[in-house]
């Protein structure tokens, strides 16, 4: 909500997830003040409990290997203590010597496939230690889209601007919701534990305040009251790259 807030009108892409983990991961390095205030941000009480959430997480993930890629590492300058070092080893973390941006650049080259082949430029004599997370998804859809059915429109975008782009079509049963805020649709993957679900705020409806009252609530009530119909779906193509700093929104 936050990164939304701060970024209206642009496009973002975030992983909740990779924040969540990595930020668990390094919890367990802390204590006092510092832990107070990680758990806060996470929205925890617990540390053991969370530990756990993160293990359960990692472990279902695992389950959809030929879809879902996930990897930690942490690159340091000093020898972390055997608690932590046990800790690590329950995220699955590796641990390297901290060198040069080239080791971290091309660990993360790796990791994402080369997707992001680049995502630091500099190490600062300050850092001790450097943690990384990398979610590669590579998922193929259920029901795919023709490139025969594919076509040219408008797309308006958040400043009310048409612009000209490529739409895929498909006419398939989807899980389906809508109210007056919004269609919602669930795309399915090969893997059908595994969906896209895309909202689209209706007209008259502002995206950054609709995302400012979306709540765990809201998600489950969409979720749980989807129906199977018959849906033309016309999804534009689209490629998205970001960067963040996450400091200025915690």
């Amino acid at each position: 909500k936050e990164i939304s807030k701060l970024n209206t009108g642009k496009n973002i892409v975030i992983s909740p997830l990779s924040i969540y983990h990595i930020l668990s991961l390094v919890s367990n390095g802390a204590k006092d003040s510092t832990l107070k205030e990680l758990l806060f941000s996470l929205n925890e009480k617990n540390q053991n409990e969370m530990n756990k959430v993160n293990k359960s997480i990692f472990e279902t993930i695992t389950k959809y290997t030929n879809e879902i890629e996930f990897a930690n590492a942490i690159f340091t300058k000093i020898n972390p203590e055997n608690n932590f070092i046990k800790i690590i080893k329950e995220y699955k973390a590796e641990v390297n010597i901290l060198k040069d941006t080239e080791q971290i650049n091309k660990w993360c080259n790796d990791n994402t496939h080369g997707k992001i082949p680049k995502i630091i430029e500099s190490i600062n004599p300050n850092d001790v230690m450097i943690l990384l997370n990398a979610i590669y998804f590579n998922g193929l859809w259920k029901y795919p889209f023709d490139k025969k059915y594919n076509f040219e429109s408008d797309f308006m975008n958040y400043n009310k601007e048409p612009k000209k782009i490529e739409f895929m079509s498909l006419e398939k049963k989807f899980n389906y919701y809508e109210d007056e805020e919004i269609q919602a649709i669930f795309l399915k993957y090969q893997n059908e534990s595994l969906s896209a679900l895309i909202i689209l705020p209706n007209k008259g409806i502002d995206l950054n305040e609709y995302i400012q009252n979306f709540e765990n609530e809201k998600f489950k009530f969409i979720f749980e009251n989807s129906k199977e119909k018959d849906i033309k779906v016309n999804l534009p193509k689209f490629e998205i790259s970001y960067e963040s700093d996450m400091i200025p929104f915690m």
